[in-house]
């Protein structure tokens, strides 16, 4: 029907089996008799993790540029709401609802856990624990992850080469 965008979600043809690398690093040591200090690591890398990607966001003309739309050879010149499916990288097909299921995310989580544990004796037991973190990925919230609920991702862009996590 003319006039109405194609939309959808695929699959990549490159999709790849995710994977998690989990490692662990603990010591303890006794500060004086029946008070023990532990400092330990923990960290987790994800590669190959899924995420949705919006694959027809508009391009956007250059300061003083032009883009050249390769199906109706309009040259664009200015950035409007108006002529964005033009300066789409597919044409016929929706801006905000044609989406790629690729297997491209990433994602690292450190931590430092800290704890002081003084054991029963003369009627006084504690443990005090301290845990600093921090996690970063590439696919949080929607389309991002494993989910398959809702398809609306906007502002989300495809970065070329290896992001650095």
């Amino acid at each position: 029907m003319p006039g109405i965008a194609l939309s959808g979600t695929f699959f990549d043809r490159n999709i790849r089996t995710p994977y998690l690398h989990h490692f662990n690093l603990n010591t303890q040591y006794e500060l004086v008799k029946d008070l023990m200090l532990e400092v330990g690591y923990v960290g987790t890398r994800g590669r190959n993790l899924f995420r949705q990607v919006a694959i027809n966001q508009s391009r956007l003309v250059p300061t003083g540029g032009s883009i050249t739309n390769a199906v109706t050879g309009a040259v664009i010149t200015t950035n409007t709401p108006a002529n964005a499916a033009l300066r789409a990288p597919f044409q016929g097909v929706g801006i905000n609802n044609f989406f790629q299921d690729q297997s491209t995310a990433k994602s690292s989580y450190n931590s430092l856990q800290v704890s002081l544990t003084k054991r029963f004796s003369k009627g006084l037991q504690f443990l005090a624990a301290y845990t600093w973190a921090k996690s970063i990925d590439n696919a949080s919230g929607q389309g991002g992850g494993g989910g398959l609920g809702d398809r609306f991702v906007l502002g989300e862009r495809l970065v070329d080469g290896d992001d650095q996590l």
